[in-house]
């Protein structure tokens, strides 16, 4: 997706950082795609792992920026804990962007609570990062977790007036002591309201399907906002990836049969599969909690399995019936690029 939209600049959310090996999500993508030689990630949450989990890494998560250009300068500032249900830390990247001829893009990739008296929160220490210091072209890339019927952490950037407020109205100080004007890049090229639906980036899955506009562009007045676009439709990268998909569930069932035959015990996923699916073989499958294993009790990749690999692999389809059901039970997340949908760009300065 980033080579075909010829990205500049890239906000991620939610990237996985493995501490044993110093390696993260951003890092491993910059290797795939060299002109993109600067980055900065800041990790903001260790993950909750499974106490029995038999496979360990990848347990932190944070935000990044990646980019053509050259960065400057980095930092991150850590929201401070508002009392609340999300106790996730909250992290600002800040990134000075060197263009080739308009001089330094200030750009912020934010991600906000999923708690909407928590995003007001989040948006209030944002206004007042970006009040600290004179910036003239401000670029914000986030996930603001916005729900369509509860915009005003949005509005306290991008609002005119202070009379429409009848949420986080005490953050309302912060509104009025507002240096700059802000715009939402897709309402400025995409005025109706039908236009605006046709913006929503969440959830790019067939359940429950596109339903909100949790990922925003947001820049000052002094940048022009030329186009906005989506991508990363699914069952495009379904068709494509199927084949791909499946040859390394077989590895993964072939792998966690051997580590049954070894004995292990534990859960074998390297993730919790969530409320719509199950683990098992180190894969998520269609289905709930109630159908998780531990090794060494999958009966697709038992003890028994590997044995029947090894010996009598001439009666594949037959011995292995259960095992291919397990393969091909693929959940539509993996065959989608992401839960959201890509939002870019095309700006002028």
């Amino acid at each position: 997706m980033i080579k075909k939209e010829q990205l500049d600049i890239i906000g991620f959310q939610e990237v996985r950082f493995d501490s044993t090996t110093g390696r993260n999500q951003v890092s491993d993508l910059q290797k795939l795609l060299p002109e993109y030689q600067w980055l900065y990630v800041s990790k903001a949450n260790d993950v909750m792992q499974k106490e029995n989990a038999i496979h360990s890494g990848w347990e932190g998560e944070g935000i990044g920026i990646l980019s053509r250009y050259p960065i400057v300068t980095a930092s991150r500032k850590v929201v401070p804990y508002q009392q609340g249900p999300d106790t996730n830390r909250r992290v600002i990247i800040h990134a000075k962007v060197r263009t080739d001829n308009s001089g330094i893009l200030d750009v912020f990739v934010v991600h906000f609570s999923y708690v909407r008296k928590q995003q007001c929160e989040n948006a209030d220490i944002l206004l007042k990062l970006l009040r600290e210091r004179s910036f003239r072209y401000i670029i914000i890339l986030g996930d603001f977790n916005i729900y369509k019927d509860y915009e005003w952490p949005i509005k306290l950037l991008t609002s005119k007036r202070r009379l429409e407020f009848k949420g986080c109205t005490s953050q309302l100080e912060s509104f009025r002591r507002r240096r700059k004007t802000f715009f939402d890049a897709w309402t400025e090229v995409h005025e109706s309201e039908e236009e605006e639906e046709e913006g929503y980036t969440f959830s790019n899955m067939p359940s429950p399907g596109l339903h909100s506009r949790p990922d925003r562009i947001i820049v000052n007045s002094k940048i022009e906002v030329k186009s906005v676009t989506l991508s990363g439709d699914g069952s495009f990268y379904k068709n494509m990836y199927s084949s791909s998909i499946r040859f390394h569930r077989m590895k993964s069932l072939i792998h966690h049969s051997y580590l049954s035959y070894k004995g292990v015990k534990g859960y074998p996923c390297t993730q919790d599969c969530g409320p719509n699916g199950s683990c098992r073989c180190g894969m998520c499958v269609k289905g709930d909690n109630s159908n998780n294993c531990d090794l060494p009790d999958c009966q697709e990749c038992s003890h028994d399995i590997f044995q029947n690999i090894l010996l009598y692999s001439f009666l594949f389809v037959i011995v292995f019936e259960k095992s291919f059901n397990t393969i091909s039970q693929v959940m539509d997340e993996e065959y989608f690029p992401s839960d959201h949908l890509m939002l870019s760009a095309v700006i002028s300065l």
